[in-house]
């Protein structure tokens, strides 16, 4: 998660803006909906007032118009067209009657972590980096010829069947999206020659490589610090604004999302698979993984695995 003054030490002009928690609020780092403005059972606010997140937010336009600013740019969305709002960005809304979109708001570690080297984390500099001119807006007559408004669906339904591998389905889908996201933006990168400013993932590519790598290994950030040759404290404060949260708050990211692979694919016990992943304590690991993913590893695997 990253956290609320990372946020504020990028964009400092949007103090008195109010900041949307929604791991705070939902207990999720992935959350979809379908918003009708022309449903009589539930009240939708003709304006969201002006807001930011610490999440990536797509939306996808499946009817009518809907007109957002992001950073004082008035961008009008209409059906089939995709907004993608970075991290951290301050954005609004106006519906009216007719406007329905599939709204989309996700941790970049959901979708990445795993899938990624930590040396392609470099690729995730544009989401985390509102420094950047990067378009907002995805033309329907652009995404039509691709794949794109397929998996937009694809997220949204699997959210609503909650099978046992929805969760994969959707981090599939959104990690197909969010490329088609970063090579067209690297392509315009490209045209104007402009570089991200942001580095600071790529000076810890050899922590996340080690962690990624050896998670399940008693890990000391101590460690990792001499390894990118920084004082503990100084690698503390640039590893949580690198990457959006703490090292141990990561490195348990990375142990518990193996520990849901191994609840759903093996017969380990619950104490086998903690201590596979790296947990000493079982009770904390439940703890940790309660945490993610707000159930236990018991209720997950009863729920998602057919073991």
């Amino acid at each position: 998660m990253i956290s609320e003054p990372y946020i504020y030490a990028k964009r400092s002009f949007v103090e008195g803006i109010p900041y949307e928690n929604v791991r705070k609020e939902k207990h999720t780092d992935f959350f979809c909906f379908l918003s009708d403005f022309d449903r009589t059972d539930v009240y939708h606010r003709p304006l969201i007032e002006p807001h930011y997140q610490a999440y990536l937010e797509l939306i996808y336009v499946v009817s009518g118009e809907l007109k957002s600013v992001i950073n004082d740019e008035v961008i009008m969305g209409y059906s089939g067209d995709l907004i993608v709002i970075a991290p951290g960005e301050v954005h609004s809304f106006e519906r009216k009657r007719g406007c329905k979109y599939i709204c989309i708001q996700v941790d970049l570690p959901f979708i990445f972590s795993g899938i990624l080297s930590p040396v392609e984390f470099k690729y995730l500099l544009p989401f985390d980096n509102t420094a950047l001119s990067l378009t907002h807006l995805f033309k329907a007559e652009t995404i039509d010829q691709t794949d794109i408004p397929k998996h937009i669906r694809n997220v949204y339904h699997e959210n609503e069947s909650k099978e046992r591998l929805s969760r994969l389905s959707i981090r599939t889908s959104l990690s197909a999206v969010c490329l088609y996201i970063l090579k067209k933006w690297e392509d315009m990168n490209k045209s104007t020659d402009q570089e991200p400013k942001n580095s600071k993932l790529l000076k810890l590519a050899p922590v996340l490589e080690v962690v990624n790598q050896d998670y399940s290994n008693n890990i000391k950030s101590s460690d990792m610090a001499k390894l990118v040759h920084m004082s503990t404290s100084y690698f503390s404060r640039y590893f949580s604004a690198a990457v959006g949260m703490g090292f141990t708050e990561y490195l348990n990211f990375v142990r518990i999302h193996e520990a849901e692979r191994l609840l759903v694919s093996t017969d380990d016990t619950i104490s086998e698979i903690s201590m596979n992943v790296g947990f000493s304590n079982t009770s904390y690991f439940i703890t940790q993984f309660k945490r993610q993913f707000q159930t236990s590893p018991k209720k997950y695997r009863q729920r998602f695995s057919n073991k």
